[in-house]
């Protein structure tokens, strides 16, 4: 192997340069796994830069690893509201948070977290007619995490799931104080809205049956449970008009609660995918024409609009990164599904 330097050539031995080429290459893959690892070890956070990241332990993220992330961020305040709260390491971080200064709330349902005031001194359950089955997580006033992952640890360790943080101040505000049962932000130039459930005055359904009616090309959802009439209808309507329907549903739900909406599905030669293995598909989102992101902790079901407290968050005018990770969480899903 000849070279110039300086109008000089010179010979470099080719194993020398065989050899400087691979050296170059496994330093280049060792780059590449340490940033896999370090990334990993420390996921980033939702900040007014980069205000909206998805999070999910289909594609690699650890579930555990962002929620003690989030909860150690917390300097100020930690609001939380949780279905299920009885992962041991959560529990020492939100301990540690409180010995800290960090004031901390935190309510959960008894039939989900059992009794943890036992070990959470400042833990409250909140009784409502149903569940109390929300699943949101506020750092700081200005952190939001929300979606479908129990503070549990097969929630954040085997089931699969779908966590959005947000970095929003108004958002956390309204979701600490205000009454009201629907919020609209923006998200950097993305326009979001946040439904709280019960949906007494059926607004929220309302909207989710229109998103479904104005849906033109594609719709994908995968979801727990599915045994809401109306979604049904508004589905089958969709794909009688031609929108491409893709739906995923939990394998233990199919043969339960939402067998009726699958055998219904199917007369309308709508075959669903059911998830295999036997970890719980617990999602609870939906992708409208790739553009707009329904997600929470509600299932779609009759009980999670009328009686539980429960919640959606809709976010529109989605960028190409955020297109890109939901088709990598969607492989993922039809690859561990079959119809």
């Amino acid at each position: 192997m000849e070279f110039a330097l300086q109008g000089k050539k010179f010979n470099f031995p080719k194993s020398l340069y065989t050899l400087s080429i691979k050296a170059c290459l496994l330093g280049g893959v060792f780059l590449f796994f340490s940033w896999i690892l370090f990334s990993t070890i420390h996921p980033p956070l939702p900040s007014e830069k980069e205000p909206v990241l998805f999070y999910s332990n289909q594609t690699s993220d650890d579930l555990r690893i962002v929620f003690k992330r989030a909860i150690q961020s917390a300097q100020k305040s930690l609001f939380i509201q949780m279905y299920g709260c009885t992962d041991p390491h959560l529990i020492d971080e939100i301990k540690k948070a409180s010995i800290k200064g960090t004031k901390v709330r935190l309510f959960y349902d008894p039939s989900g977290s059992g009794a943890l005031k036992k070990k959470l001194p400042f833990a409250f359950p909140l009784p409502c007619k149903g569940l109390m089955h929300k699943k949101i997580v506020i750092a700081d006033d200005e952190l939001v995490f929300l979606g479908s992952a129990n503070f549990t640890p097969t929630s954040l360790r085997m089931h699969d799931n779908l966590v959005i943080g947000l970095y929003q101040k108004d958002l956390a505000h309204f979701l600490q104080s205000s009454m009201n049962h629907n919020f609209n932000c923006k998200l950097g130039d993305q326009p979001a809205e946040f439904w709280h459930l019960p949906d007494f005055k059926h607004e929220c359904l309302e909207r989710v049956l229109g998103l479904i009616n104005e849906a033109k090309s594609s719709i994908h959802i995968a979801l727990f449970t599915f045994t809401h009439p109306q979604i049904l209808n508004a589905l089958i309507k969709a794909k009688e008009r031609g929108v491409a329907l893709y739906i995923a549903i939990d394998f233990t739900s199919s043969y339960g609660a939402s067998k009726k909406a699958i055998e219904t599905l199917q007369k309308r030669k709508i075959f669903p995918l059911i998830s295999q293995g036997g970890k719980l598909l617990h999602h609870k989102w939906a992708l409208i024409d790739e553009n707009t992101l329904l997600l929470g902790s509600a299932n779609w079901t009759e009980s999670a609009f009328r009686s539980n407290e429960d919640c959606i968050f809709i976010l529109h005018d989605l960028k190409q990164d955020q297109k890109k990770y939901l088709r990598r969480l969607w492989k993922e899903i039809e690859r561990n599904s079959s119809h």
